[in-house]
């Protein structure tokens, strides 16, 4: 299915859009990076949870975490495994 709120991934204040491929590569995430993950708009609780529960599935992250209330949208830090 398709998201229907932005997703931007964050590494070392790089941003990018996390629905295109090249730029997603560009961050060149490694093992036991730390990323952030931003869910913007429509429904945004909800894709944040689908995609938590497709990364533990998978087995590629250590930690996921939703940082204080004070951040705009739905914002989540991970530590990665792959």
């Amino acid at each position: 299915t398709k998201l229907k709120c932005s997703v931007v991934i964050e590494k070392n204040e790089k941003a990018v859009n996390a629905k295109e491929i090249f730029p997603l590569m560009s961050l060149s995430i490694k093992q036991n990076d730390t990323i952030f993950i931003i869910f913007e708009g429509e429904k945004e609780a909800e894709e944040a949870e689908i995609a938590n529960k497709f990364l533990k599935y998978f087995n590629i992250i250590k930690q996921w975490k939703q940082p204080g209330n004070n951040i705009p949208g739905c914002f989540y830090v991970l530590n990665l495994r792959v």
